[in-house]
């Protein structure tokens, strides 16, 4: 579940609800949970894990950018 708006580009109220439902705290506790979301597209965010480099065969000098195959 992506609980993400795209479009919006910010979190989609009506799932909010509906995963927080029944929690202490409600729709704010979650967003506080799920934390500030980078909205700067392409933006560098840090390297790769040398776990993922052994595990998966990243190249570690280039940095990981967002998965966008998830958006459509």
């Amino acid at each position: 579940m992506n609980l993400w708006d795209i479009q919006a580009d910010d979190w989609d109220q009506k799932l909010l609800a509906l995963a927080a439902e029944g929690e202490k705290g409600g729709v704010l506790a979650l967003t506080a949970k799920l934390g500030d979301v980078e909205r700067t597209h392409g933006k560098n965010l840090g390297g790769i894990s040398p776990w993922f480099i052994d595990r998966f065969g990243f190249n570690s000098g280039r940095p990981p950018f967002h998965n966008c195959s998830n958006l459509v």
